[in-house]
């Protein structure tokens, strides 16, 4: 066994090519290769390249892939434990993504229309002057990891930016399309 319990890529390829009953020679000329060649795979030789090693690996079923040491956690934790603080930051980062014009534009209707009927809270102003500011102030705001980025987040005010289909997939394992 190789390092983290891992077997060496030769000591694999070894194994799989003697439990299908095949010489190196075998190996060897199914794979476009010399026999020394295979010998020196099998010996987790780090000097071959990767092209004759996929070959050869495929001559024996095996099929080369490469995976992640580590998977980092696909939620930020800005805010610790608070799982709904830190769901709204991945929104806000998203939402920072799928900046364009005509989003930004709804989003002034909407608060302005919100601001109409709520009546004229402070928060609605801080937005409308973020929008003032530009695209860049408004994803510095949607990304803002401090309690000021957290308060100035929510789902509904987001919904100009971010349907409903895309924030429940922002939570799935794949990440969430960046095309329009």
């Amino acid at each position: 066994m190789g390092m983290s319990g891992v077997d060496p890529l030769g000591d694999r390829l070894r194994a799989e090519r003697r439990a299908r009953g095949l010489s190196q020679q075998d190996v060897a000329t199914s794979a476009g290769v010399t026999q020394p060649y295979i010998s020196r795979l099998e010996r987790n030789d780090t000097n071959v390249e990767l092209a004759g090693f996929r070959r050869v690996a495929s001559a024996v079923g095996l099929r080369l892939t490469l995976e992640a040491a580590h998977t980092p956690p696909m939620v930020s934790e800005p805010y610790g434990e608070d799982e709904i603080a830190n769901r709204q930051y991945l929104i806000g980062r998203l939402a920072a993504k799928r900046l364009t014009a005509q989003r930004i534009a709804q989003f002034r209707v909407w608060l302005e229309l919100a601001r109409e009927r709520l009546g004229d809270y402070s928060y609605f102003r801080r937005w409308l002057e973020i929008i003032a500011e530009g695209p860049s102030a408004i994803e510095a705001t949607m990304t803002d990891a401090t309690e000021f980025g957290r308060y100035m987040r929510s789902v509904a005010t987001l919904r100009p930016f971010v349907s409903q289909q895309e924030r429940d997939s922002f939570y799935r394992p794949e990440p969430p399309s960046t095309t329009e």
